[in-house]
């Protein structure tokens, strides 16, 4: 995340390669078991018959276990802390049960150390939990099971010291990822980002971190091969690893374990100061859609990243409260291969939220960066999301870090989506609904909420959080919060429900 001021530059950055994620290394496994039994099968077709065999489609289940860690970008400084939000939410339509050998249950523990953090363990579903991480705590590791698995979200808030700049920070908490990739960093005198990964499992894990600049591949000290113990966090300062960069883009493999991964980016550059988490990127694909591009910000940046071998050929289209324009600037975009551009955004874009989405004849990500300056300044990134397809949760009450936040919530529409309609439900810390309405998304544009003035809402009560039913629609949503703090962006992604089964082989 850079503090530059407007007028912008053009960057590189080299991604190298798409990586192979998890799921595409089962079905690639998958594929080869088969090729190799239809080889065997051939064989012996010469001495007997063999009777045919029938692949069934794969099938999902509910998540029987689940783990998710809650960085903390500063633990041990002044800094207002962080603090944890979390709660196993009902999902529409779904009625998770405990898979086999998983009794219900939930555990919260504080990294490094183990402690428990009773305060943060669900016990029923629709519960909302709050709880500060402590001033020691390098992350909170959540773990549930059974039926509590299903439907559980965990989000952090940071109100930064003035060592991080200030300012406000929101983020989920992570899973365990294959792949990630991060866009917007920086490792230059005036700012802090941080890597922090954290092992969920009881086994060391190994990661491979590359990092991209301007003039290419940043040639990285100590970052292939980071061991990362059992159930412990490793924070890594990207100046640690590359020095005197702007604009780095970090791509992270895990080689061997279960990891969360998350990036914390931070400036203390006079005049444009603050902070937020750099969320994970949509992988490359030719559409990428990066919602909560926020009004009266200033040094707007959108990078698209080409990670492909062929020179990209882009054009943004700007989602708006009115539908899809191209604004001036951006209606062609040329991203070289295996490299980062970095187009300011117009003033053009508008006095309203909006979206910006990126189509390319090549796989590409995105990201933008945006900063409010003067005495109270901070910084948001935003990051490529994909539509929801199922029951996201968009957290109001994330204890004193983010207390009595303004929150707008921000749905956006894929150019090529139906007009649709999307349910929120708005729920107190019991899980209870106490209110709900309907908002209506047009192809192509953005439409914002804001729940406190929401009147079909009409909000009685205090509320912990939203749940937003948009499924398969082609809608993202992303929440942008504002207080005295500063201003952060957060992604909105499907609660966690349900998990692939392998396809079986069966003979007729």
């Amino acid at each position: 995340m850079s503090g530059r001021a407007p007028g912008g530059r053009r960057i590189r950055v080299d991604p190298d390669r798409v990586p192979v994620r998890g799921e595409d290394r089962s079905v690639l496994l998958v594929i080869a078991v088969l090729v190799v039994a239809g080889g065997l099968l051939t064989a012996a077709g010469m001495r007997s018959s063999t009777p045919a065999e029938t692949v069934e489609r794969p099938r999902t289940s509910p998540i029987s276990v689940l783990a998710q860690a809650c960085p903390v970008p500063e633990p041990g400084t002044r800094a207002r802390g962080t603090w944890i939000g979390t709660g196993t939410v009902r999902l529409d339509g779904a009625a998770p049960v405990s898979g086999e050998g998983s009794p219900a249950k939930a555990v919260a523990t504080a990294l490094p150390g183990g402690a428990s953090v009773n305060g943060l363990e669900v016990s029923s579903r629709g519960d909302w939990l709050q709880q500060a991480a402590g001033n020691k705590a390098r992350a909170v590791l959540l773990t549930s099971s059974g039926s509590l698995a299903p439907g559980h979200v965990a989000f952090s808030a940071t109100r930064a010291g003035p060592g991080l700049g200030g300012g406000l920070a929101v983020s989920s908490c992570a899973t365990s990822a294959d792949e990630s990739w991060f866009v917007g960093a920086d490792s230059s005198a005036e700012e802090q980002s941080r890597l922090v990964l954290t092992n969920l499992s009881e086994s060391p894990a190994v990661a491979r971190v590359r990092l991209f600049g301007a003039t290419g591949p940043l040639d990285a000290v100590r970052a292939n091969g980071i061991v990362v113990a059992p159930s412990s966090t490793k924070v890594i300062r990207v100046e640690d690893l590359v020095a005197g960069e702007q604009d780095v883009a970090l791509n992270v493999s895990v080689l061997r374990g279960a990891l969360a991964t998350a990036v914390f980016a931070a400036s203390t550059t006079a005049g444009a100061r603050g902070s937020d988490w750099i969320g994970p990127a949509a992988p490359p694909s030719t559409t990428q859609v990066v919602p909560a591009v926020v009004p009266r910000t200033t040094g707007r940046t959108l990078l698209v990243t080409n990670p492909g071998d062929r020179t990209a050929s882009a054009t943004v289209t700007v989602a708006g409260a009115d539908g899809p324009f191209t604004a001036t600037g951006m209606d062609r975009i040329r991203v070289k291969p295996q490299s980062v551009a970095a187009v300011d955004i117009p003033s053009s874009v508008g006095a309203k939220v909006a979206a910006l989405t990126v189509t390319s004849d090549v796989p590409v990500t995105a990201s933008v960066l945006q900063s409010s300056r003067g005495p109270a300044s901070d910084s948001a990134v935003a990051s490529a999301g994909v539509p929801l397809t199922a029951t996201g949760v968009l957290p109001l009450e994330v204890g004193g870090s983010l207390a009595d936040p303004r929150v707008t919530l921000v749905l956006s529409s894929l150019p090529d989506a139906p007009q649709t309609s999307v349910r929120v439900t708005a729920r107190d810390r019991s899980g209870r609904a106490r209110g709900m309405t309907t908002v209506t998304v047009r192809p192509g544009s953005t439409v914002t909420l804001d729940p406190a003035k929401d009147k079909e809402l009409d909000l009685p009560a205090k509320i912990s959080y939203l749940t937003v039913d948009a499924a398969d629609v082609g809608v993202l949503v992303a929440g942008i919060y504002q207080s005295p703090a500063g201003v952060a962006v957060l992604g909105v992604a499907d609660a966690p429900a349900t998990v692939e089964a392998p396809a079986v082989t069966s003979a007729g």
